[in-house]
């Protein structure tokens, strides 16, 4: 039972700590931010402006999408014997999980 107080005690306070600190350490000074994101029709816009406005990427227009990245791979592993082989690298003839995991962090460490 002592345990269980103590877990919920610490949980409490940090969940506190979390929903306080930003505002105790916001900028009463900083101007107000008033960003605003809809969707028209299958189109985003931020503040009224299509993202990407007038852009196009190798002949497919881009505007109005929200561009991502895909890193999820970097540490996943497909175990699923039926879809593995859709994987696999063309000088091993296998997949290698620890070989993606590495060359996405390499790819990363070079974005930062």
């Amino acid at each position: 039972m002592k345990n269980t107080f103590q877990f919920f005690t610490v949980l409490i306070s940090f969940g506190l700590i979390g929903i306080c600190f930003p505002l105790l350490a916001a900028d009463p000074n900083a101007p107000q931010r008033k960003t605003a994101v809809t969707i028209r029709g299958e189109d985003f816009y931020i503040n009224d402006r299509p993202t990407y406005a007038g852009r196009i990427w190798q002949g497919h227009r881009i505007e109005g999408l929200l561009l991502n990245a895909r890193m999820v791979q970097g540490i996943f592993d497909d175990l699923n014997p039926e879809t593995i082989n859709r994987w696999i690298y063309p000088d091993t003839g296998k997949w290698d999980a620890g070989r993606a995991h590495q060359a996405v962090v390499w790819v990363i460490s070079g974005l930062f």
